[in-house]
């Protein structure tokens, strides 16, 4: 239950950013660069200076990374 909270609260910013980059190619590869450093920040930190705590900066990037990798869908809809 404690996690619950945080998580729809980062379910709810990715939904809401996610509907205001759809089309933006731009700022989805800015997002792609950022999310991977976060990545390595958050995996490689604990080796290299013992901080545990780093482990939010890998799931962040994660979330920045999947912003950037999101396709672009067609505003119409193809039924015929």
């Amino acid at each position: 239950m404690k996690m619950q909270k945080p998580y729809m609260a980062l379910k709810s910013f990715h939904e809401r950013l996610r509907c205001r980059l759809d089309g933006k190619k731009i700022w989805k590869e800015e997002f792609r660069k950022v999310g991977l450093v976060l990545i390595g920040l958050g995996l490689t930190e604990p080796f290299v200076n013992g901080k545990v705590g780093m482990w939010p900066f890998a799931v962040i990037g994660l979330v920045f990374e999947m912003l950037g990798l999101m396709e672009d869908f067609p505003k119409e809809d193809y039924n015929v």
